[in-house]
């Protein structure tokens, strides 16, 4: 077995973007990420993630090729983790551009977050939870 000699070799102490990029903890960093709270710190990160590679920028090719890579490794983070495998094992975001139509004007370009079914239902559910004061 092997020992992680730097956080790049030991996802589960990595983070997405490099700590100089915002120096507030990682929800995954956090001693209580574990079962549902997970999920509800995978959104907090999973939009840092997103935000600190799109937000401003225009995304061409490379730009979405990063902000891939990087949320490719918060899921790996929390795969890692076990902080809830039935959350995390197998699932997948794939990001994309698409399309947005206006009535009032030419169709613009997004980013669209394609969420493996079984984690999109698990974040659903606790946003709803969250929204009806039961989380």
């Amino acid at each position: 077995m092997t020992t992680p000699t730097s956080p790049a070799d030991n996802p589960a102490t990595d983070t997405p973007v490099s700590a100089a990029s915002n120096a507030a903890p990682w929800g995954h960093q956090h001693p209580n990420c574990k079962g549902e709270a997970a999920i509800a710190f995978f959104v907090s990160d999973l939009a840092r993630t997103i935000e600190t590679h799109l937000v401003g920028k225009e995304v061409d090719a490379e730009v979405l090729g990063q902000a891939q890579q990087a949320v490719d490794r918060l899921l790996a983070i929390y795969v890692a983790l076990q902080a809830a495998p039935y959350a995390f094992q197998d699932q997948r975001i794939t990001l994309s551009i698409a399309m947005q139509e206006r009535a009032d004007g030419p169709a613009f370009p997004y980013v669209a977050l394609n969420t493996s079914e079984r984690l999109e239902g698990l974040i659903i559910d606790m946003q709803e939870r969250e929204r009806l004061g039961l989380g």
